[in-house]
């Protein structure tokens, strides 16, 4: 029974070291497809932001540099073809802007579907009186900008990339998801990540159901066993291999001259000694 306590003892350890090794990966699993997410959302969104100067007629932005550069009509034009990529690539919005002072103007954009259906155009050289810390950064660094922005049109993960035109004019160009659907995807990552835990844990659950059906057995066994033994009117040992001594009954106990309790757990060979055989063999 004592060394049935200890396996329960070691088999609660490992446990306890399974539940940490489940709780480490999945934290490990859902960090790292959340960086996988994050790394293909920031691909296509640098992809859709580069691809506007490919829509836009060449040498655009060497002539989108003030506010009269560009007819309303020509800019609505523009606005189609730009609104027209965006959709195909699945992006909420594509836009460029030029910077005078500080302030960032909106030189192309695209719209939705229901903004055109609507009518809803809008102006060139459109003042963008929100522009998000990201933007200025991006400005100031003249280096790509990811990161969520929340303006008059929505919430969004955008990406501000600066960009020259062949006669050397900066401007900066700009793409959006919808926020609402990568927290969809950020949700069906933990969705997983949990399924994956709790599978982890279904697996244990059933390692130990059946490890305690089949002690419970052995429990009942020994039990009996034991009931047998301790009736028996010969003297009855078990050992492990080691030599220690695993069972004794009362009639064995008073063949050696000792008790029950004294003999549980020594050593046949060690702590008894061979003139202890001896002698019992004598007896």
């Amino acid at each position: 029974m004592k060394k049935i306590r200890q396996k329960r003892a070691v088999f609660g350890y490992f446990v306890l070291a399974y539940l940490v090794v489940v709780v480490a990966f999945t934290i490990y699993h859902y960090r790292a497809e959340k960086s996988r997410l994050e790394d293909v959302i920031n691909s296509r969104l640098s992809n859709g932001a580069s691809m506007i100067k490919y829509v836009l007629p060449s040498g655009y932005f060497d002539r989108a540099v003030d506010r009269y550069s560009v007819s309303q009509t020509e800019y609505q034009h523009l606005t189609e073809a730009l609104s027209r990529a965006a959709w195909e690539n699945q992006f909420k919005y594509l836009y460029a802007f030029k910077e005078e002072n500080g302030r960032f103007f909106f030189i192309a954009t695209s719209l939705t579907r229901k903004e055109i259906s609507e009518k809803k155009w809008e102006a060139y050289w459109l003042e963008y009186t929100e522009a998000p810390p990201a933007l200025v950064k991006a400005h100031k660094t003249k280096k790509a900008v990811h990161s969520k922005v929340r303006d008059r049109w929505g919430t969004f993960y955008s990406v501000f990339q600066p960009e020259y035109s062949a006669n050397g004019q900066s401007y900066i160009v700009g793409a959006d998801f919808e926020f609402e659907h990568i927290r969809l995807d950020l949700g069906r990552i933990i969705t997983g990540s949990i399924v994956q835990a709790l599978t982890l844990l279904l697996l244990l659950f059933m390692i130990y159901f059946t490890l305690s059906r089949l002690q419970k057995h052995y429990i009942r066994k020994l039990q009996y066993s034991n009931s047998v033994n301790e009736a028996s009117p010969i003297g009855v040992m078990s050992l492990h291999p080691d030599g220690t001594i695993d069972y004794v009954n009362p009639v064995f106990a008073n063949l050696v001259g000792l008790s029950v309790s004294n003999l549980d757990g020594r050593n046949i060979n060690n702590d008894l000694g061979f003139s202890k055989s001896d002698e019992l063999i004598n007896r």
